[in-house]
């Protein structure tokens, strides 16, 4: 019998996934590569892009040497379980330390290695990233960084807590590719703030408010106001080109974004001017929450809470107004919570999907230097059950959309999302002049342009009996 994905997964104590009707997951789980249910959660990471030179080698390549050596999903979390229990037993950390490996490809990648009758026919997929420049409001390729003009066949991902493992990886993988590949390598690095918590270089705690594909049976999830879990049809895609009803995999958007974090703070900076407010509250009016994640739609003033603490909420107590939390900010635009007004909660909760990005560039925070109006930003990765419903509509609908959210009645322009919008700034933006409620709204000139798009690719992490099979018509 097939697996139902229209299901919620949850985890044992023990490793064991298991879904909301008590059948067995496990099966699945050791053909699916790590990463589309829960993050690597290693702190340093190598994005390996490559371009094939033949396609025999191309095939041999993948089935015999990436596809051992990938993470499954299972042995994902076997190795989470193994690293906590010796972090725990107090042994060394380096026991615990496990290589973690994907590997996704391109359509055009697919079509290289003469597998297109057993490739993804989505429509975005196809096409590629740059047929959605228009959709998008991308820039134009031209405009591109050089090695991203170029149409990469795969994705070779690898991650390890450890700086120095992961640069003996990218040594061993550059010298299997030499004489049959082109490759470009971009490194990632989590940063964090001073609780611990992963930032991106804005500074804001990243990551809060996203789906959950696995909740773990022990825990206590909160979800009075909203209900975070994400059921595995959101993301899976049946892969036809595995075995039948065990092999799955998921479409992984990449998008390498440069964050200007001069400007961002100097708009911050005379935001906090001319509302006459902390520039903490003007920077956390674009974004919707302050620096430490606590959101602006919340009764209390912003104090330290755990990320599962601060994500339990909805925006019905300002659904009209935006008199809490601005219309146009950031994590109101990504994620609405139901006060959309276009659709019905349950449909608008479809175009969501989880998010496996990781920073690139040196992290400013910490040291004299001024900060960077460029070379630092973030490696953004998203997989997705269909591109066109989900990343492209919440690109395009919702953080491209000045009418977005379509509120209050009559709808008034809100103006693009200051942080991830693309297209020229033409909406003014209404911003609150104090914290107590019914403060004062002034409309802004407004604000946004702060993060640029280097470049990106759509690709399909397929399961991993498919990688292997490619060695079975090498001649």
């Amino acid at each position: 019998m097939p697996i139902n994905l229209d299901q919620f997964l949850s985890l044992d104590d023990n490793g064991n996934f298991t879904l909301d009707d008590g059948n067995d997951f496990n099966k699945i789980a050791k053909d699916l590569q790590g990463n589309i249910l829960k993050s690597h959660g290693r702190n340093h990471a190598a994005h390996i892009f490559i371009e094939f030179t033949d396609k025999h080698a191309a095939r041999a390549f993948i089935s015999q040497k990436v596809a051992p050596k990938i993470t499954s999903a299972k042995k994902q979390e076997n190795d989470s379980i193994d690293f906590k229990t010796i972090k725990d037993n107090g042994t060394r950390k380096s026991n615990g330390t496990r290589m973690f490996i994907s590997f996704s490809l391109s359509n055009a990648g697919y079509v290289f290695i003469e597998e297109s009758a057993r490739k993804p026919n989505e429509i975005q997929f196809v096409n590629g990233m740059k047929s959605s420049i228009g959709k998008l409001n991308d820039p134009n390729t031209s405009d591109w960084e050089k090695e991203y003009r170029k149409n990469w066949h795969a994705l070779l991902i690898v991650a390890n807590t450890r700086k120095s493992r992961v640069t003996n990886e990218i040594t061993k993988w550059k010298h299997l590719l030499k004489n049959k590949a082109r490759t470009h390598i971009e490194l990632g690095k989590t940063i964090r703030n001073n609780d611990g918590q992963h930032i991106e270089h804005f500074g804001y705690v990243d990551g809060i408010s996203q789906p959950l594909l696995v909740t773990k049976l022990s825990e206590n999830i909160s979800i009075k106001n909203w209900d975070p879990r994400a059921k595995l049809s959101s993301t899976l895609v049946v892969d036809k080109g595995g075995k039948p009803e065990i092999s799955f995999g998921s479409f992984l958007v990449f998008r390498k974004l440069e964050q200007d974090v001069k400007s961002f703070k100097q708009a911050e900076i005379a935001l906090a001017k001319e509302l006459g407010v902390h520039k903490e509250y003007a920077g956390a009016q674009i974004v919707g929450r302050f620096r430490n994640g606590h959101p602006l739609i919340s009764e209390i003033l912003p104090q330290n809470q755990s990320p599962a603490k601060i994500n339990d909420f909805n925006y019905d107590s300002d659904l009209t107004t935006g008199t809490k939390c601005p219309f146009h900010a950031h994590i109101r635009k990504m994620n609405p919570r139901g006060s959309g007004k276009n659709e019905p909660k349950e449909k608008e909760k479809t175009h969501l999907f989880v998010r496996r990005g990781i920073p690139f560039g040196e992290n400013h925070r910490n040291t004299n230097q001024d900060d960077p109006s460029e070379g630092v930003g973030l490696l953004f990765m998203a997989y997705n059950q269909d591109i066109n419903n989900q990343f492209e509509f919440m690109q395009a609908d919702w953080a491209n959309n000045p009418n977005f959210p379509n509120q209050p009645t009559p709808p008034i322009e809100h103006g693009l999302d200051g942080i991830i919008g693309q297209g020229a700034i033409k909406t003014k933006q209404n911003y609150l002049k104090g914290w107590e409620k019914n403060a004062e709204i002034k409309p802004v000139e407004g604000i946004g342009g702060f993060v640029k798009l280097q470049g990106g690719e759509y690709f399909f992490t397929p399961s991993i009996s498919f990688l292997k099979s490619l060695s079975d018509n090498i001649t």
